[in-house]
Order: C-alpha cells, then structure tokens, then sequence
C-alpha cells in the first residue's frame, strides 16, 4: 500500500512531494519519543531514496510537545529538545548518507496553550455532606469540552482576591445541565464564595477552538491583555448572532 501511494506520488503531474512528516501524538514530554521518530524517518527517507531516488528537501516530527496543565505536569526544556532534534538529524543523515534536508517542528499547543488563561464567575455552591462539593460557574463544556470529551485536566485560582486553602477538593461544575459536564475534578481553590472569579490557566490551545453553542450558549469575549491595557480581540456573542442563519419560511403564493 505505501509503494502504490509514493508511486501515485511521483507519477501525477501537479504534487511536488518536498518530504516527510509524522505525527506521535501530543503532550508529550518524553524528548526520546521525538529521538525514535526523526530515526525512523530518516531511515524511511533512506529506504525510498534506494528505491525511487527520491531525497526529501524537508523532515518533520511533528509536534505534540506538552504543557503543564497542572503544578504537577513537567515543563519541557526547549533547548534540550531542539538539541536532540537536530542531532538526531544530523546523526541520522549521516548514517544513511543523507544529505541535512530542512527541519520543520510544529510547537502549536506549547504557543498558545499558555497564553490564555478561562475566567468564570461563581454561581451557586452545593454541599453534599461527606460526598462532594459542588462549585457552579457561568460556562463549562460548550466553551471548554475537552475535560468531558476525555478527561483533560486543569487546575484553577481565585482570581479576584486572595484566598485561604481549605484543604478541601471541590469539583468545579459548567452551567449546561449535563451529568459530563465537569471542568475540574478534586481541586483545592480555597474559600470559595458566589461571585468570586476563578481563573483556570493554559486554555489557549483548544478550548475556544472547540466551543460550540450547545444548548445554544453564547460563545464568550476573547480580552488581550499587555503591558496593563485590555482589548477586546473578540466580541461575546449575541443572541442575534445565533438567529442570523435562521430562515423564515416564505407561504406559498406568496412572494418574499
């Protein structure tokens, strides 16, 4: 099967095959899981070339580099990463005499998962004696789905004044009506009281890119923050906005 699609390849006119590209997954920390795959597609790239006399202009691992979603998450050291990417290369090419093609790596979540940070405001609190907690707060699984979609963890801080750890777990709940709908499970915040704001940091890789308005909710505003000054980037949707594709049915006979 992967002869007959390089043979595609090479044979129609318009593709300009420039390289090679493989994905492992993502959040990951273990820098050797990148050393295995520049490895392997350096001995790939080898193997075609021997068979078709193709040398790719371009190599990449992908990206997938993890995150801390939590103080107990490792933080991944950049330059060491970067290092044992372009040695891998470097040695790779080497061995299957290769010559250095351009290393292109995909940093996307380690970006911009840390460069946004969720703010709920706190709505009813629920005791259950000697079981759970319950915080309420103004969003949940339509503007961050991946703690229900596969259990993605987050940690969360009282963002509009200090607190005091309790030592309690509490779980912090969305507003849709949905037994999935968690955001966080188990997590200390402290004295939590009704209106208090909860920060819960590293959003900015996929929690506004897979909201949606289910249940019809509303989308929230995207702030840019810099140097003190605040800027809307993107306005909380309207009600008119989730009306503007609705179509009124026109009577028969009748014109527009």
């Amino acid at each position: 099967m992967r002869q007959r699609l390089l043979s595609t390849v090479f044979l129609t006119p318009g593709l300009d095959l420039v390289g090679y590209h493989a994905h492992i997954g993502s959040q990951v920390f273990d820098l050797d899981a990148f050393e295995l795959t520049i490895k392997t597609l350096t001995s790939f790239a080898s193997s075609v070339r021997d068979k078709h006399g193709f040398v790719p202009r371009v190599l990449s691992p992908g990206g997938g580099v993890g995150i801390s979603y939590e103080a107990t998450d490792p933080e991944v050291d950049f330059s060491a990463w970067a290092g044992v990417a372009a040695r891998t290369l470097i040695e790779g090419c080497e061995q299957h005499n290769l010559p250095l093609p351009e290393l292109v790596v995909e940093p996307g979540r380690s970006i911009v998962g840390p460069a946004a940070v969720a703010v709920y405001t706190v709505g009813a609190i629920k005791v259950i004696p000697n079981i759970r907690t319950y915080i309420s707060v103004d969003g949940g699984m339509a503007d961050n789905i991946r703690p229900s979609l596969y259990g993605a963890r987050y940690s969360a801080e009282v963002a509009n004044r200090r607190v005091q750890s309790t030592g309690e777990l509490v779980t912090v709940a969305g507003k849709y009506c949905e037994s999935g709908d968690i955001l966080i499970r188990d997590v200390d915040i402290g004295d939590v009281t009704s209106g208090d704001l909860i920060a819960i940091p590293a959003v900015g890789a996929y929690s506004l890119a897979m909201a949606s308005n289910y249940n019809l909710a509303l989308r929230p505003a995207v702030v840019m923050v810099r140097d003190g000054q605040a800027t809307v980037i993107r306005r909380r949707e309207r009600y008119e906005d989730l009306l503007a594709h609705e179509v009124l049915p026109v009577k028969s006979g009748l014109s527009s």
